[in-house]
Protein backbone atom coordinates (compact mmCIF):
# COMPACT_ATOMS: atom_id res chain seq x y z
CA UNK A 1 0.00 0.00 0.00
CA UNK A 2 1.83 3.25 -0.92
CA UNK A 3 1.71 5.68 1.38
CA UNK A 4 -0.54 8.03 0.08
CA UNK A 5 -3.50 5.36 -0.01
CA UNK A 6 -2.41 4.53 3.59
CA UNK A 7 -2.22 8.28 4.97
CA UNK A 8 -6.16 8.39 2.94
CA UNK A 9 -6.93 5.21 5.04
CA UNK A 10 -6.52 6.67 8.14
CA UNK A 11 -8.35 9.75 7.43
CA UNK A 12 -11.13 8.01 7.02
CA UNK A 13 -11.27 6.25 9.74
CA UNK A 14 -10.82 9.18 11.69
CA UNK A 15 -13.99 10.34 9.68
CA UNK A 16 -15.66 7.48 10.49
CA UNK A 17 -14.25 6.50 13.92
CA UNK A 18 -17.66 5.25 15.24
CA UNK A 19 -17.63 2.45 12.39
CA UNK A 20 -14.04 1.48 12.93
CA UNK A 21 -13.60 -1.96 14.84
CA UNK A 22 -11.57 -1.80 17.88
CA UNK A 23 -9.24 -4.41 15.95
CA UNK A 24 -8.99 -2.46 12.49
CA UNK A 25 -8.00 0.58 14.70
CA UNK A 26 -5.53 -1.30 16.11
CA UNK A 27 -3.84 -2.65 13.43
CA UNK A 28 -3.81 1.08 11.55
CA UNK A 29 -2.25 2.64 14.50
CA UNK A 30 0.59 -0.03 14.55
CA UNK A 31 1.22 0.28 11.26
CA UNK A 32 1.04 4.33 11.43
CA UNK A 33 3.68 4.08 14.21
CA UNK A 34 5.69 1.70 11.88
CA UNK A 35 5.67 4.32 8.62
CA UNK A 36 6.65 6.79 11.40
CA UNK A 37 9.75 4.95 12.85
CA UNK A 38 10.97 3.95 9.14
CA UNK A 39 10.14 7.45 7.35
CA UNK A 40 13.55 8.82 6.30
CA UNK A 41 12.48 12.78 6.25
CA UNK A 42 12.72 12.87 2.50
CA UNK A 43 9.69 14.67 1.37
CA UNK A 44 9.33 13.96 -2.70
CA UNK A 45 6.03 14.51 -5.10
CA UNK A 46 3.19 11.96 -4.95
CA UNK A 47 4.40 10.56 -8.34
CA UNK A 48 7.92 9.65 -6.96
CA UNK A 49 6.90 8.84 -4.01
CA UNK A 50 4.52 6.22 -5.49
CA UNK A 51 7.31 4.84 -7.47
CA UNK A 52 9.43 3.98 -4.90
CA UNK A 53 6.69 2.33 -3.48
CA UNK A 54 5.95 0.22 -6.33
CA UNK A 55 9.79 -0.55 -7.27
CA UNK A 56 10.26 -1.90 -3.74
CA UNK A 57 7.47 -3.77 -3.65
CA UNK A 58 8.83 -5.29 -7.36
CA UNK A 59 12.11 -5.74 -6.13
CA UNK A 60 11.21 -7.00 -2.61
CA UNK A 61 13.72 -4.13 -0.99
CA UNK A 62 12.60 -2.16 1.72
CA UNK A 63 11.61 1.33 1.05
CA UNK A 64 14.95 2.97 2.54
CA UNK A 65 17.31 -0.03 0.93
CA UNK A 66 15.78 1.27 -2.54
CA UNK A 67 16.77 4.97 -2.31
CA UNK A 68 20.15 4.30 -1.17
CA UNK A 69 20.57 1.96 -4.30
CA UNK A 70 19.08 4.90 -6.41
CA UNK A 71 21.46 7.40 -4.88
CA UNK A 72 24.34 5.23 -4.89
CA UNK A 73 23.97 4.58 -8.15
CA UNK A 74 22.95 7.67 -9.49
CA UNK A 75 26.27 9.39 -7.59
CA UNK A 76 28.30 5.98 -8.92
CA UNK A 77 27.14 7.09 -12.35
CA UNK A 78 27.18 10.78 -12.05
CA UNK A 79 31.03 9.97 -10.86
CA UNK A 80 31.14 10.99 -7.95
CA UNK A 81 31.71 7.76 -5.56
CA UNK A 82 35.32 6.32 -6.15
CA UNK A 83 35.41 2.82 -8.12
CA UNK A 84 35.45 0.84 -5.33
CA UNK A 85 32.16 1.82 -3.99
CA UNK A 86 29.90 1.67 -7.13
CA UNK A 87 28.79 -2.20 -8.01
CA UNK A 88 28.04 -2.40 -11.53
Amino acid sequence: MTHRAFAERLEDAAAHISEVSRADLQVMLMNAALRLRNTSGLALEAEVDEAIDLLAAQLKLSRPEVLRTIVRDWLGIAGRLGADTFDE
